[in-house]
């Protein structure tokens, strides 16, 4: 028996949660998909089928057919925010002359207004009539389906009747759904700066040792067992091992470990972390794709594609939610027309209310928007969510158990308590240590610097030379030709001069 295959695809397009059902929709009615998970808030399909009935063009051509794109790689949220915004001021400018007409008279305002409103409903909500006729071919309706005919009944209105009160209608919803959008997508590019800080650890290049010396590479390019160098300060760019050298490395982007760990020959060391203190030669284990790092940021993004339970119950609401929605806006017409006797654009403006009123489904947006948001939050305090389930069963949660590692801290070390046991004055030792700590990275360093200066402890007349770190054990300096160390009070290898 074949074993089913799941595959993810980043699509592009979708503008409400109607999108990601009407997408579903055409995926599970392809022969050979098993079960389809479309989510609107991270634009991503995730499809198990048998690879032996259905391939990936035909899962593409089945996402096409339903009027979205498949893209290699996920739209940048930050452009399109931008394209919604561009589109929303686009809308506003062509909308302001029509709802100024409303207070003054402007000759020539039906043609004006026919001009406007033709661009605005037909050019900034294109997408909204593409998706409604994507959606009809599958017989179905979505949330495009409501602004399509919305805005279309209201700009046939004022066509057939020479008027032009119904123009602006038609373009204010355009307008205040276009605005709605962009507000939307300024939440997800805030969401995805998250996930991409999470990127943004692991640098861009690598030193690849050859024969005789070594060479920048792309860290794509890094092979498993190739050799590298890292230097003191730089960011490790793939999980290998310590082949030569010793030095401190901060973990804590992968740990939440704020001391650092001394590591030397035959320990291992992880993408993403930074090496502090010593030069490292390193033996790659792992390629850029499978490294520890990339495996945490492959969670936090499918944890933002996947689905709540509650969320299948708002995709069951939410397909019914529009075709009674429809109903409903016919009846209400029919009744202010024929029970009531009201003129026909009486009874057209209260069938436009109820679309618009409706218009978007807060309830298909709320549940992956939340998941999203939420997820991408955490990822930004260090706190990883597995999925939607994960997250919704912490309603349930009674008691929390954390380790040992300071996971309750601010993971940024601060100087508790000082004492001299020296003839030397606070000041005077105070300034010592910040000589010798300015010159290293090291966060114990960082502390002590931050305590110095709260005691006005910014600078000092000292001539200071020969600085050295002594990876695993500290700092030493001469500072006035006295011979200073600070580190761990147990080393046989410091030797100091009175």
């Amino acid at each position: 028996m074949t074993q089913s295959k799941v595959e993810s695809l980043n699509i592009a397009g979708m503008h409400c949660a109607s999108c990601a059902l009407l997408i579903k929709k055409s995926l599970e009615s392809t022969k050979g998909v098993e079960t389809a998970s479309v989510n609107y808030a991270s634009q991503k399909a995730v499809i198990k089928f048998n690879p032996d009935i259905v391939d990936n063009s035909t899962l593409i051509s089945a996402v096409t057919a339903s009027g979205y794109r498949v893209v290699a790689e996920k739209i940048d949220e930050a452009v399109e925010s931008r394209l919604y915004r561009t589109r929303f001021f686009f809308s506003l400018l062509l909308t302001l002359p029509l709802i100024v007409s409303m207070f003054v008279m402007i000759p020539g305002i039906f043609w004006i207004a026919l001009v406007l409103t033709t661009i605005n409903v037909f050019i900034v909500g294109r997408n909204f009539y593409l998706g409604f006729w994507a959606a009809l071919k599958l017989k179905t309706f979505t949330m495009d389906s409501l602004i399509a005919i919305g805005t279309f009944s209201a700009y046939i209105f004022s066509l057939l009747t020479n008027t032009h009160h119904y123009f602006e209608v038609a373009a204010s919803l355009v307008t205040f759904v276009t605005l709605g959008k962009w507000l939307e997508s300024l939440a997800k590019a805030k969401t995805s700066a998250a996930l991409t800080k999470l990127i943004d650890l692991s640098p861009k290049l690598a030193h690849l040792k050859t024969d005789k010396t070594y060479k920048d590479i792309p860290v794509e390019s890094v092979k498993i067992n190739d050799y590298l160098l890292v230097k003191s300060g730089e960011i490790i760019p793939l999980d290998a091992t310590v082949v030569s050298g010793s030095s401190s490395v901060d973990q804590s982007s992968l740990t939440g470990e704020s001391i650092p760990v001394d590591l030397q020959a035959g320990d291992k060391v992880f993408a993403g972390t930074q090496n502090l203190t010593g030069a490292l030669e390193i033996k790659v284990t792992s390629d850029s794709k499978n490294s520890l790092l990339s495996r945490i940021i492959k969670m936090v993004d499918e944890a933002q594609s996947t689905r709540a339970p509650i969320q299948d119950l708002a995709d069951r609401i939410s397909s019914v939610f529009v075709p009674a929605v429809l109903i409903l806006a016919l009846i209400t017409f029919l009744v202010w027309q024929f029970i009531l006797k009201s003129p026909f654009d009486v009874s057209l403006l209260h069938f436009l209310a109820v679309i618009v009123i409706a218009c978007p489904c807060a309830l298909g947006l709320a549940t992956p928007t939340a998941i999203m948001v939420s997820t991408g939050l955490a990822a930004r305090f260090g706190i990883l969510i597995k999925g939607g389930e994960a997250l919704q069963n912490t309603v349930d949660i009674n008691a929390i158990a954390f380790d040992k590692t300071g996971t309750l801290t601010t993971g940024t070390p601060i100087v508790t308590s000082f004492k001299n046991f020296s003839q030397l004055s606070d000041s005077e030792i105070l300034k010592i240590a910040y000589s010798l700590e300015i010159n290293s990275a090291h966060p114990l360093a960082k502390a002590i610097i931050n305590y110095s200066q709260s005691k006005n402890i910014t600078a000092s007349d000292f001539k200071t030379k020969n600085f050295k770190t002594l990876p695993g054990f500290g700092l030493q300096m001469e500072i006035d030709k006295d011979k200073y160390f600070l580190g761990k009070t147990k080393s046989s290898q410091i030797e100091l001069t009175k």
